[in-house]
């Protein structure tokens, strides 16, 4: 079973179709969607606004009605009913937020139902290096890593160096290695 991972990030910089003046609320993105810039479209994404001078704070306009609530929860489970089969196939979570945080994911390379998954995390902010993710992982994933993906007998002679430099790095501020190195990662989400 697959579960969709959607990104709930709360936006003040986004304008609405319907004005063309700045809204507030929440977008939910997946992994593979970058972080909307300012003066996007809220429109362009899933969204539901946010309006604290409302006697209903919250807004979700799905199909020409204009559904209020005190609880975003409630518009939440109303949304992706309503998203079901066509931006996740019936089961999904939710997580907050930023640009800069890390996002927990389970990744591999998906060549075959042999290769191994990961956990790890990957940052929005990073976006994705030719569609591919772009995942971080602790010291124990990172060396389970180094030992499946790249046996020395795999090793080209040309390329020795660089992989040399991938196994010898330290870990980020965040005590995280990075495992993307123009590998073709997969989110468990991609699959």
């Amino acid at each position: 079973m697959t579960i969709t991972t959607f990104r709930k990030v709360y936006v003040d910089n986004l304008i609405s179709w319907d004005h063309d003046r700045t809204v507030k609320g929440y977008v939910y993105l997946t992994s593979d969607q970058d972080f909307p810039k300012a003066n996007d479209y809220i429109e362009n994404h899933l969204y539901i606004l946010h309006d604290e001078n409302s006697d209903k704070p919250f807004h979700l306009f799905l199909d020409r009605s204009d559904y209020q609530s005190d609880h975003l929860i409630d518009l939440e489970t109303m949304l992706f009913d309503w998203a079901n089969g066509e931006y996740h196939d019936g089961t999904y979570r939710i997580v907050e937020a930023s640009n800069t945080d890390y996002i927990k994911t389970n990744f591999g390379l998906y060549n075959d139902e042999n290769d191994p998954i990961y956990e790890g995390f990957y940052k929005p902010s990073d976006g994705r290096w030719n569609g591919w993710l772009q995942p971080y992982t602790d010291k124990s994933t990172f060396q389970k890593i180094v030992k499946d993906v790249f046996p020395e007998s795999f090793i080209d002679e040309d390329d020795q160096e660089y992989w040399e430099d991938f196994k010898n790095q330290q870990p980020n501020k965040d005590g995280l290695y990075d495992v993307a190195w123009g590998i073709c990662w997969m989110s468990e989400e991609d699959c």
